[in-house]
């Protein structure tokens, strides 16, 4: 039986943003989240990303894959009117 997993990635400006994972927890043991992540990284790395963003959380495992902590900002839009296509 193949592991399941699946990784969902957003690319803007040299980045890629893992968006979403899964994967089938009875195959957690055998990390199949950090396996298809050091097998996508070759990829983008190939392709010539060279920052992968993991999103907020400070997991422990960031810091091994060499994360550094940065500023996040949180931007509010308010709509004053939508006006909707015709």
């Amino acid at each position: 039986m193949a592991l399941r997993s699946s990784d969902l990635y957003f690319r803007y400006s040299g980045v890629a943003l893992l968006y979403m994972r899964t994967y089938d927890p009875r195959w957690s043991r055998a990390s199949p989240g950090h396996l298809l992540f050091l097998d996508t990284a070759a990829t983008i790395f190939d392709e010539g990303i060279r920052t992968i963003e993991l999103g907020r959380g400070d997991e422990h495992y960031k810091y091994r894959l060499g994360a550094v902590d940065a500023a996040l900002a949180d931007v509010n839009i308010t709509l004053t009117s939508v006006e909707r296509p015709r």
